[in-house]
C-alpha cells in the first residue's frame, strides 16, 4: 500500500515530474551527441551510407551488383529516388541531415504516442521518454541512420489524419503517405487492410495512383533496364541470400529457415534438413495469421486498436526483420501498457515487461556456435513481438465482449 501511495504521489507531483523531464532532456542530449559524433569516430560507417550510394548505383545495377559481394542486396530503385536529393551533398553533410531528420521523427513518434495513448500528464511523457532511452531498436535506428523511423512516422501520421482530419482531401493525403512509405519499404501496406475492412476504397485508389506516379518518376530518372534487372536478377537472388539465412533474421521466415534449413550464416546447421517445407509452411502460416487477425479486428470499433494490431501483424508475417526493425513495435508497447493500466490487468503487466525486455535488447549470436534446437533461442525480438500480439488479442477480445 505504501508503495502504491508513493507511486501515485510521484505520478501526480508536477514539480518532481518537471525536474525529471529536464533531467531526461539532458540525458537525451548526451546520447544525441554520441549519435552525431560516431560519424567521426567510425569514419562515416553507418547504414545510411548504403542508402546514400543507391542513387549512383541505380544508374547501372549490373555494375553495382557484380562489384559488390555475391550476396549483397541492393535496395529497390524507388528507394534510390528518395535518396537522390542527398547525393547533391557530401556524404558527411547528408548523413548529419538524415540524423537530424531521424531525431525530429523520434520526437514526433514520442509526442504522438503521448497524445493518443496516455492520460496526457507530464509523468506519462517522462515514462515514454524513459522507455525510448531503454529501447534498443529506437536507439539503433537513430544511431545507424535507418529508415524505420520514417516508416513508423508515416503510419502514425496516417492514424492521426484518419482520426482528426476531416478535409475532402483526407483520403488523397492518406494514399500519398502510404505510397511514399511503401516506396521505401513495403511495411506501410499493412495499413491498407484497415480500409479494406471498412470498405473505403478511396485511400486504396489514391495509393495506387501515387504509387504509379512514383514508379514512373523512377523510370524516368533511372530507365527501364534498372527495373528489369532488379526484378529478374536481384529479387530472386535476395530470396535465397544470406539476409534470409542470417542468424540475425528475426522473422517467421527466419524461424522456419532455422528449423528446416540446411546451413545458416557461418555454417550453423538447422534443426531438421527439409528446405522444401520452408516456403509452403511460411505462406500457410501467414495466411492463418491474416485470417486470425482479420476476425479479431472485426470485433472492435477502435481505430487505434486496429492500426496497432496491423503493425503487430506486419512484424509477425514479414520475412526479413533485423533487431532495429522492431522499433515499429514502440507505439504498440506504449498502447498496451496504458490499456493494461486502465483495466488493472497487473498480471499481464508482468508478461508485457517480459516482451519489452525481449524486444529492447540486441542479442549477438553471430560468433556463437549454434546447432539444432539452440536455434529456437536465437529469436528473442520476434518472440517479444509474438507475446505482444497474444496480450493484445486476449485483452481486446475480453474488453470488446463486455
Amino acid at each position: 500500500m505504501r508503495i502504491n501511495l508513493f507511486l501515485k504521489n510521484l505520478y501526480e507531483n508536477n514539480t518532481i515530474q518537471i525536474i525529471i523531464f529536464f533531467f531526461l532532456i539532458i540525458l537525451c542530449c548526451i546520447k544525441l551527441n554520441d549519435s552525431y559524433s560516431h560519424l567521426k569516430k567510425f569514419k562515416d560507417k553507418m547504414f545510411f551510407e548504403d542508402f546514400y550510394l543507391q542513387y549512383d548505383a541505380s544508374k547501372n545495377y549490373k555494375i553495382y551488383f557484380s562489384a559488390a559481394a555475391p550476396d549483397f542486396r541492393p535496395y529497390p530503385p524507388t528507394t534510390s529516388l528518395f535518396y537522390k536529393i542527398f547525393t547533391y551533398l557530401s556524404y558527411r553533410k547528408a548523413a548529419l541531415i538524415f540524423q537530424t531528420i531521424n531525431l525530429l521523427l523520434t520526437s514526433f513518434i514520442i509526442i504522438t504516442c503521448f497524445y493518443l495513448f496516455t492520460m496526457r500528464k507530464i509523468a506519462d511523457l517522462n515514462f515514454i521518454i524513459i522507455l525510448g532511452l531503454l529501447f534498443f531498436p529506437l536507439n539503433e535506428s537513430i544511431y545507424l541512420g535507418q529508415l524505420n523511423l520514417l516508416i513508423l512516422s508515416s503510419i502514425l501520421l496516417t492514424l492521426l489524419i484518419e482520426l482528426y482530419f476531416n478535409s475532402q482531401y483526407k483520403y488523397c493525403l492518406i494514399g500519398l503517405i502510404i505510397a511514399f512509405g511503401a516506396s521505401l519499404k513495403i511495411f506501410p501496406l499493412v495499413i491498407l487492410a484497415y480500409y479494406l475492412l471498412k470498405k473505403q476504397f478511396a485511400p486504396i485508389i489514391y495509393f495506387l495512383f501515387f504509387s504509379i506516379l512514383i514508379v514512373l518518376a523512377t523510370l524516368l530518372i533511372f530507365g527501364y533496364e534498372v527495373f528489369d534487372f532488379y526484378f529478374k536478377n536481384i529479387m530472386p537472388h535476395t530470396a535465397n541470400s544470406w539476409v534470409i539465412l542470417s542468424i540475425e533474421n528475426q522473422s517467421l521466415l527466419g524461424l522456419y529457415s532455422r528449423i528446416f534449413g540446411n546451413k545458416f550464416q557461418r555454417g550453423f546447421t538447422g534443426i531438421i534438413y527439409y528446405p522444401k517445407l520452408i516456403k509452403p509452411l511460411y505462406f500457410l502460416s501467414v495466411l492463418i495469421l491474416i485470417i486470425w487477425t482479420w476476425k479479431i479486428i472485426n470485433k472492435s470499433h477502435d481505430t487505434i486498436y486496429k492500426f496497432m494490431i496491423l503493425i503487430a501483424l506486419g512484424l509477425l508475417v514479414f520475412g526479413l526483420n533485423w533487431a532495429h526493425t522492431f522499433v515499429l513495435a514502440f507505439p504498440i508497447i506504449i498502447y498496451i501498457f496504458y490499456e493494461l493500466i486502465k483495466n488493472k490487468n497487473y498480471l499481464y503487466l508482468i508478461i508485457w515487461a517480459a516482451a519489452f525486455l525481449l524486444l529492447s535488447h540486441y542479442f549477438d549470436f553471430r560468433n556463437t556456435a549454434i546447432y539444432g534446437l539452440q536455434h529456437l533461442l536465437t529469436l528473442p525480438n520476434y518472440t517479444g513481438a509474438v507475446i505482444l500480439m497474444i496480450i493484445f488479442n486476449f485483452i481486446k477480445i475480453r474488453n470488446n465482449l463486455k
